[in-house]
């Protein structure tokens, strides 16, 4: 233990309580290099730093050498880390913590590469290791602390390893930060900025595209001509949102004009508001999406959404003079009627920057490195890049990332990221209509598909699953193999024969079929779009004795295969749901789960959890149970052939009197709903036609819905109606409510803009 703080806190109680923190350091925190004889054995340890690290060569470092960034250079030069040329990256806890306090996204993916075993990255606990960790000094900041703390590790780090025999492995320090370079080489210890060490990596050249171009927005501007005002400093504009000079808010670039956006204004919902901010100095580099404080215009110069469509053209950055003209346009065409509260944004709270696809416009400028990208998304601003590839690159989708905006530039700085492919390639839009909308589609790790059942898998009639035997060739398991093979009875005896031996503190394991009831000798079946294979729902009726009629739905138990808070439960909750494209499925879950264990396919045993209702020939519900169930669906149905089979007068067998029953009380119940005033929302859903041969689409049709789409969803939204009041009855407190807030009214302009136009129009005539 090194230093131990006492002080006292108060609890929300109002109690008062006495607080102790200790700080423990340890010497047995090992290096990370391979098999270093100074440190003790990490058995398991794959995340190790290889012993001679054999990376790109480096024309500044010949020899074997091991990578240690700073918090700057790791926030801002994650995709130049991220790239396969850069491995054997040490990353101390200090620098992993800032980078997690100052950006969750970069976070993630550095802990990311840390896991990737290929990339021989290491996290080294420096604030733990007794001779690693500092104390701040009295007058010293904490980002001071922390930059003294990483060169004190580095300094360990070259100390250590001169320690191992037959090894001269250096230990790089890179950092943009001057001051921070210039003390670590005073201090002896070898040191780069990170473009100094990608230049150096002379096989590797295209890695000079991906540098980050980061500049000190508070840096005065050596030239150019100052287009936008400053950003005020954040503790202005949170000291001006609490007094109510400023207005925070989500800022909202409009698709059809790249001179207009909106501001949704936080806060409580009668005080929910939009601000239109227009003109290129107003809009003061501000970006889709973004936190921004906006101050408000005097009412004078309030403005109304603008119907003229402009798009930027590419213009010469300088030629501001346009830029004013089209603003102009824009105060022109208002109208008068429409105005609204208007400001402009003086600073920026949370940029909400992430990779933009899009396409290089190459610079007509002969060997130009300077070109300007144009994002897919029409919402964001050109981006200007720097690269040697232009050549190359044109033609592509590619991948940038936007590092600064400069007040003297029109545009946003950035850098090349990732070559999608070429434009109009079916492959390259998918992914670049996957990255645009945020959509996890990334293969399944290793980590995620060892969860896994091993195949192949079935129900038993106990309901759990196959036993797995042991290993092969061991005596126990062969044995078993042959006396099941040769079906000799070798079970343990049976409770009526037990009973019959003395009384021993003996018990028998519970099996998972006493909590489940077996459904199987119903004829249940699915109805579902033609070739799904993912059926996670399945219906079934059937007339009871006492004249009533029982009606279940029976949903797929995917709870019986991913536990809780295991990588495949924590990676299904981030996919969110399966995601459909023209020529292929995003699955939420892996396949083996998706279309096989959790799908309830036809004439094969299938765990489900089950919502069964007694009803009257009203639809009236009398009882209802739920229970975890085991089922044998007897036919997966299109809708098609469900509704041929209760349209069909020759058909009347158990499944298609079943489809009969629950049709009839769909309808009962559909009408009693619309009555009740429910919301009906008639989105139309197509389908694509595929060509059998390239498999590209080929022709667009509209889905056509029949009753059994209708009779389905009833039943769906019966279940939820009854589970949710389930949840309410057992658990109040916490049963939610959802309530949707009210919508902004700028969804309603193209409403309001299409009854004006044809309310002038029909004025026109009357005068006429």
């Amino acid at each position: 233990m090194l230093t131990s703080r006492t002080f006292v806190k108060r609890t929300r109680a109002g109690a008062v309580v006495k607080v102790v923190r200790e700080h423990y350091l340890r010497d047995d925190i090992p290096c990370g290099a391979d098999a270093c004889p100074l440190c003790p054995a990490q058995p398991g340890q794959l995340l190790a730093l290889e012993a001679r690290p054999s990376g790109a060569a480096s024309s500044l470092c010949p020899g074997p050498h091991y990578l240690l960034p700073d918090t700057n250079l790791l926030l801002h030069q994650i995709d130049i880390l991220e790239d396969p040329v850069i491995k054997n990256v040490i990353v101390l806890q200090t620098v992993l913590q800032e980078v997690r306090s100052r950006s969750a996204p970069v976070y993630k993916r550095i802990r990311d590469v840390i896991g990737n075993p290929e990339k021989h990255f290491y996290s080294f606990t420096n604030e733990h290791h007794r001779e690693t960790y500092i104390e701040q000094q009295q007058g010293e900041s904490s980002n001071d602390r922390n930059d003294r703390a990483i060169r004190v590790a580095v300094k360990w780090y070259c100390e250590h390893l001169k320690k191992m025999q037959n090894e001269d492995v250096q230990v790089i320090f890179l950092t943009n930060d001057r001051n921070n370079k210039e003390k670590a080489l005073e201090e002896g210890i070898t040191a780069y900025t990170c473009e100094e060490y990608i230049k150096s990596l002379v096989a590797n050249p295209d890695l000079v595209d991906r540098l980050a171009c980061v500049s000190d927005e508070g840096k005065e501007i050596e030239s150019g001509k100052i287009i936008f005002p400053e950003h005020l400093p954040l503790s202005k504009l949170q000291q001006g949102i609490k007094s109510g000079l400023y207005l925070q808010g989500t800022y909202r670039a409009s698709r059809d004009n790249y001179l207009e956006a909106t501001v949704w204004v936080h806060g409580d919902a009668e005080e929910n508001k939009e601000i239109i901010i227009q003109g290129l100095k107003h809009l003061n580099r501000a970006v889709h999406e973004d936190i921004v404080a906006v101050e408000l215009l005097e009412k004078d110069e309030w403005a109304a959404p603008s119907s003229v469509v402009l798009q930027d053209d590419g213009q010469n950055e300088d030629d501001i003079e346009t830029e004013e003209e089209k603003e102009n346009i824009l105060k022109i065409s208002v109208n008068k009627n429409m105005l609204r509260p208007t400001g402009k944004v003086v600073g920026i709270i949370k940029r909400n920057w992430r990779p933009f696809c899009g396409m290089l416009c190459k610079s007509q400028i002969k060997e130009a490195r300077r070109h300007l990208f144009t994002p897919a998304d029409r919402r964001i601003p050109r981006i200007r890049i720097e690269t040697r590839q232009a050549d190359k690159l044109e033609g592509q989708r590619i991948i940038v990332a936007i590092d600064g905006w400069p007040r003297n530039s029109r545009y946003p700085n950035g850098h090349f990221v990732k070559n999608l492919g070429s434009a109009g390639d079916k492959e390259t839009e998918t992914e670049v209509l996957l990255l645009e909308h945020d959509v996890p589609h990334q293969p399944f790790s290793q980590s995620v598909l060892s969860f896994l059942p091993k195949m192949p898998w079935s129900i038993t009639e106990k309901g759990h699953f196959v036993k797995n035997l042991g290993s092969a060739g061991d005596k126990e398991t062969e044995t078993e193999v042959l006396l099941l093979e040769h079906d000799v009875p070798h079970q343990p005896f049976s409770q009526s024969v037990l009973s019959f031996l003395p009384k021993m503190p003996w018990s028998i394991t519970e099996k998972d079929m006493k909590y489940r009831e077996d459904l199987r000798h119903l004829y249940v079946c699915s109805v579902d779009p033609p070739g799904c294979t993912d059926i996670d729902d399945a219906l079934h009726f059937r007339e009871m004795e006492n004249g009533n009629l029982e009606v279940g739905v029976h949903i797929a138990d995917v709870s019986h295969f991913i536990r809780p808070g295991n990588a495949l439960d924590e990676e299904s909750a981030k996919r969110g749901t399966t995601v459909y494209l023209c020529e292929k499925r995003i699955d939420m879950v892996p396949e083996l789960l998706s279309s096989n264990l959790c799908s309830l396919r036809s004439n094969v045993d299938r765990l489900a959890f089950s919502c069964i209702w007694e009803m009257n020939q009203k639809a009236e519900i009398l009882k209802t149970r739920f229970t975890k169930s085991i089922i044998n669906s007897k036919a997966s149905l299109t809708y098609a052939e469900a509704q041929m089979r209760i349209d069909s007068a020759s058909m009347n067998d158990d499944i298609t009197v079943s489809l009969r029953g629950l049709n009839k009380l769909a309808k009962i119940l559909k009408k009693r709903r619309i009555d009740n005033g429910a919301l009906t929302l008639s989105s139309p859903e197509v389908r694509f036609h595929m060509d059998s041969e390239t498999h590209d689409p080929i022709d667009l049709q509209t889905k056509e819905l029949k009753e059994t789409n209708s009779m389905v969803e009833e039943f769906m939204l019966l279940a939820n109606v009854s589970v949710a009041q389930k949840i309410y009855d057992e658990f109040p407190e916490f049963a939610l409510l959802r309530k949707h807030p009210a919508p902004p009214p700028s969804n309603y302009d193209i409403l309001v803009k299409a009854a004006m136009s044809k309310a002038s129009f029909y004025h026109y005539r009357s005068l006429s």
